[in-house]
């Protein structure tokens, strides 16, 4: 075990980063909003290489029946990364990775929406991932500007804001 570590050289001489940045410049970021139409919110962000398309529909009738709660809207989140999004094609089947991710983002998400407004409802969240390169940030900024249209019955018609967390 007298093997020297490996250490990754990620600023040069001249202070440039591995892909040409400086220490101090960002990655470009590209945000639209309502980029689909049949969606009730969406979103495209690109970061750097990263790019993400997320979509929310609801709250609507949830589907089949027996899923539905009598007290507050069903929230249902679908991450996706495609086929085609790494070097080595993967299987278009949801991975536990996916599965995972979905999970985490339907967590994250649920308290900032007002559920109990939509008893017998559900509300899906889809994000795809057509780049898998250091996309966290990026899925995680997509909830950020994916917003909603809700009706409380409070404040009639409102702008909703999901964020989740790191």
């Amino acid at each position: 075990m007298g093997g020297q570590k490996k250490t990754a050289q990620l600023v040069d001489s001249n202070g440039l980063r591995v892909d040409g940045r400086r220490i101090d410049e960002l990655r470009p970021i590209k945000l639209e909003v309502g980029v689909l139409d049949k969606a009730d919110g969406s979103a495209y962000i690109e970061h750097g290489k990263n790019k993400i398309l997320a979509a929310v529909y609801g709250p609507r009738e949830a589907h089949p029946k027996h899923i539905a709660l009598a007290d507050r809207a069903v929230v249902r989140c679908r991450y996706h990364m495609a086929p085609f999004s790494t070097e080595e094609r993967k299987s278009p089947a949801p991975s536990r990775r996916e599965h995972e991710l979905s999970k985490v983002i339907r967590e994250s998400l649920e308290p900032s929406i007002m559920s109990e407004y939509f008893p017998r409802a559900t509300i899906d969240i889809f994000t795809s991932s057509a780049s898998r390169r250091r996309n966290k940030i990026c899925r995680h900024n997509i909830g950020c500007i994916s917003p909603r249209r809700c009706r409380n019955p409070d404040e009639g018609a409102c702008r909703r804001v999901r964020c989740w967390k790191n």
